[in-house]
């Protein structure tokens, strides 16, 4: 089977009765998508593909600890880890960065820390690579 016969098999499909209707349309939503996944993954590679770094401040808004518990992944229950999450305010965005704890115990709250971060190219969104040790 060649690369046109495949890409149009679910419309083959759609006129063999039945059974080619209901494989036809779930032929079509796996193409669909995969098309999504590889768009999504093309936008994100665009947006921040040779981006530099920037160095800058940010402001600490807040300081939080997510404690330790279990969630349910797929059908499985795991066991997450505490978190300490640090809110910033960098550029005018608020961005939450998830430090090291010791990084996270030497950060107080209405301070502005040393700051490098990726900015978006399309949708110019900051992503935090570093935070205070520069």
């Amino acid at each position: 089977m060649d690369l046109p016969d495949l890409v149009l098999l679910p419309m083959n499909l759609l006129h063999r009765g039945l059974g080619g209707v209901i494989l036809g349309i779930g032929l079509l939503v796996i193409y669909a998508a995969l098309v999504f996944i590889v768009l999504k993954v093309t936008y994100w590679v665009a947006n921040l593909w040779g981006v530099k770094t920037s160095v800058g401040t940010a402001t600490v808004v807040a300081k939080r600890t997510i404690s330790a518990h279990r969630e349910l992944q797929g059908r499985f229950p795991v066991n997450v880890p505490e978190q300490y999450v640090v809110d910033l305010n960098v550029k005018g965005q608020k961005v939450t960065y998830t430090p090291p704890k010791w990084i996270f115990d030497e950060t107080v709250v209405p301070a502005n820390e040393p700051v490098e971060f990726l900015v978006g190219r399309i949708d110019g969104t900051v992503r935090v690579t570093r935070f205070k040790h520069l």
